[in-house]
């Protein structure tokens, strides 16, 4: 047998008392449900409900339009409750979610729900009938007027447009939700009403405690707020002097515990030291005006049983709790979002990179071709060249090859998703000139440039993304303007410092930003670019980039004559306190002392084998092996090496799993291990070259940094 609650008919009675001025004993003068009945406030068979709505249609003053019933329901008296609970929401769209899966299940038990979010202002809701409950279209109807009303009556807002399908037992809602305040703005709105409603919880925990006698009831009194609390989305917990009084379940699932090793523990036990500063802050904002809400920050988290710590978005409010002041948290877990956040600024710098293939394609081959030529010249002429014209044109092929060597360095800077959040004093004019030189080839096709590097100090900040920030602003710069009168256009790049802060100045005389794209212009997908030529991503990035290191991004633009950005960000205030290793061996210092230290050379690359095994040989006894699992052997038969010098790539045994070998045949050389590297592939091989202790060099490497790391590690160990 399928229950209904008599609150349905309560609330379609009242509408139609207002819609059509019937006294509402009409309604059930001799109909299949008694008035009396409602009095009592009882759950009433599906059935008869059904039977009760066909009726009505067929009387005198029917057959009703029960859409507009669905619209009038939100204003009756009967309804006022649910009013209440769904202005609650934390937004319009979080209302549709409470009103199918809390409100719904509790009126109508035989009606399964599914909400689902497709876009941004796009809500589809589903509603089936069970298979043994009588039809009921009338019903769906009136959902769908109800659905329609709902942002206006509780929110304040325009009307959502409702399409609606009904496929027998089965309505799909298609609902377009109209603009509304953030999810944040509605937590002060949510907490409040949570301690104002206890009437509300109490009559719907009546409800479920009447439809299911011998099952545990939805509410408790005493945890009423808790339960409350248990249908948020995101973590919620209570805490009070330090300490947490409450937790509610995805609190527990973010740290990966139970709750009952969270509620009692002071909130420091879970929060990264880096972020102990900040909250005492807040909550001191929080005790002096009780009134605040403070708006969502990040901070960073520890997990029980990981060293690993990970960012949340967090925001509080002062409430009662237990008769006494507290601190309501609302934290959400941002491990997927920075992981996607991640990928998106991989992806937008590897667009970049393709977007100028041809132009550093053009860069390398001009040197690597003005190579090729003096060494074929060195070759047929080597008898006819004296000693100086000889080092002349030796000392031409090295700038050119250094020339190589630079371009793939900025190269490797941008594309790499090593060391993403690591931090350190860098100088943005050293950035810039690299960025320039990749865009060289192609702004030279289309504008004069012009660099002026101010006078400047050092900026906190990562290389590898100001790298990113730097290139996409001149990207859209370049793309800006037209190919083919380079001399009547003009892009310039400079450089200053004022009021404590680098400011980064990027002029084009471009086709400028039109009128319409400005306000929305740091938002995502948003572009002024044909089909083909940007994802939208870009300025976005670099806005969110740029904030992350306490700074901002300005612009000024013209349609038709150009654009002005201005990157801005603050001087750093932080010494570095790691000091530039200068090298031990010189390199022009001839013929080299022999030391008698042993060192181990593993690289499957032959010809780079031979190379390091002569140039480590001059100082050093070298011993060479171009197969690493031969190595692994040497080593488990006792050979020892004052330092050992590892490919990272490798086939069969990569330099990864030669070092987990050598932990287990030799520990005492782990730490006495150089790897080397041509460039890291994989998101494995990053974290690897993460790990503390571990020491790396990046090809191409001098003959001078070679010598002088492998001295390093044998003058330690």
């Amino acid at each position: 047998m399928h229950l209904v609650s008599s609150k349905i008919v309560k609330i379609i009675s009242e509408s139609i008392v207002a819609i059509k001025a019937i006294p509402a004993e009409k309604l059930f003068e001799n109909s299949p449900l008694a008035q009396a009945d409602l009095k009592k406030n009882q759950w009433m068979k599906w059935d008869d409900v059904v039977d009760w709505i066909n009726w009505l249609d067929k009387q005198p003053y029917g057959p009703f339009d029960w859409e507009q019933i669905g619209r009038t329901g939100p204003d009756t008296s009967a309804f006022a409750y649910a009013k209440a609970i769904v202005r609650a929401c934390i937004s319009v769209r979080y209302a549709y979610h409470i009103g199918a899966k809390w409100l719904g299940d509790s009126l109508f038990p035989p009606i399964t729900s599914r909400v689902e979010f497709v876009r941004k202002h796009d809500v589809v809701e589903t509603l089936t009938l069970h298979p043994t409950a009588k039809e009921c279209p009338q019903l769906f109807q009136i959902f769908a007027g109800a659905l329609t009303v709902l942002p206006e009556q509780s929110f304040g807002l325009a009307r959502a447009k409702v399409t609606f399908k009904l496929e027998g037992r089965k309505a799909t809602y298609d609902i377009v939700v109209p603009e509304q305040h953030t999810m944040w703005s509605k937590v002060t709105s949510l907490v409040r009403s949570a301690f104002t409603y206890k009437k509300i919880l109490s009559e719907l925990e009546n409800q479920q405690q009447q439809l299911f006698e011998n099952s545990q009831s939805l509410f408790n009194e005493r945890e009423e707020l808790k339960n409350f609390i248990k249908l948020y989305p995101d973590g919620l917990f209570i805490y009070r002097d330090g300490q947490i009084r409450y937790a509610n379940e995805k609190v527990a699932s973010i740290l990966n515990c139970d709750q009952s090793e969270i509620v009692g523990k002071e909130v420091f036990e879970f929060v990264h030291p880096s972020s102990h500063e900040m909250i005492k802050t807040r909550v001191a904002e929080l005790k002096n005006n009780p009134g605040k809400i403070n708006p969502h920050m990040e901070f960073t988290m520890l997990r029980k049983g990981s060293s690993e710590p990970f960012v949340v978005e967090c925001t509080s409010i002062m409430t009662m709790f237990d008769g006494e002041k507290s601190v309501l948290v609302a934290m959400r877990d941002l491990t997927e979002r920075k992981k996607l956040q991640m990928k998106m600024m991989q992806n937008d710098r590897l667009i970049s990179l393709g977007q100028l293939a041809a132009g550093v394609g053009h860069e390398i081959n001009n040197p690597l071709c003005s190579i090729l030529l003096k060494l074929e010249l060195l070759q047929e002429e080597k008898r006819a060249l004296n000693s100086d014209e000889a080092d002349k044109v030796l000392s031409e092929i090295k700038e050119g090859l250094e020339r190589i060597k630079y371009i793939t360095n900025d190269l490797k800077t941008l594309a790499r998703n090593r060391d993403e959040d690591v931090l350190s004093n860098i100088d943005v004019n050293r950035i810039l000139k690299a960025t320039i030189h990749m865009t060289h080839n192609e702004i030279e096709h289309r504008a004069k440039l012009v660099f002026e590097p101010g006078e400047i100090k050092p900026v906190y900040a990562n290389e590898a993304r100001m790298s990113q920030v730097f290139l996409n602003i001149l990207i859209n710069a370049i793309q800006a303007i037209e190919p083919g009168h380079a001399d009547e256009n003009e892009i310039s790049v400079k450089t200053k410092l004022s009021n404590g802060h680098v400011i980064m100045e990027f002029r084009d005389t471009g086709s400028g930003i039109p009128d319409e794209m400005k306000d929305r212009l740091f938002q995502p997908f948003q572009t002024t670019k044909p089909v083909g030529q940007g994802t939208g991503l870009g300025l976005s990035i670099c806005d969110s980039i740029i904030r992350k290191y306490n700074g901002v991004i300005e612009y000024e633009s013209i349609k038709g004559k150009g654009s002005l950005f201005k990157v801005i960000l603050p001087v750093s205030e932080i010494r570095d306190t790691v000091q530039p290793v200068t090298s031990a061996v010189n390199s022009s210092q001839g013929k080299l002392e022999k030391t008698g230290r042993r060192v181990l050379i593993v690289d499957d690359d032959k010809e780079v084998l031979g190379m390091f095994h002569s140039i480590v040989s001059r100082k050093f006894e070298a011993t060479s092996f171009s197969d690493s699992r031969e190595a692994i052997k040497s080593l488990a038969d006792g050979q020892k090496y004052d330092c050992i010098i590892c490919d990272l790539m490798m086939p069969n045994l990569g330099g990864m799993e030669f070092y987990q070998k050598l932990k287990e045949v030799s520990p005492e050389h782990c730490q006495k291990i150089i790897f080397i590297t041509g460039g890291s592939f994989t998101s494995v091989t990053d974290q690897f070259l993460r790990t503390s202790g571990i020491i790396f060099m990046e090809k191409p490497i001098s003959f001078k940094d070679l010598l002088g790391a492998i001295e390093r590690i044998v003058q330690v160990h």
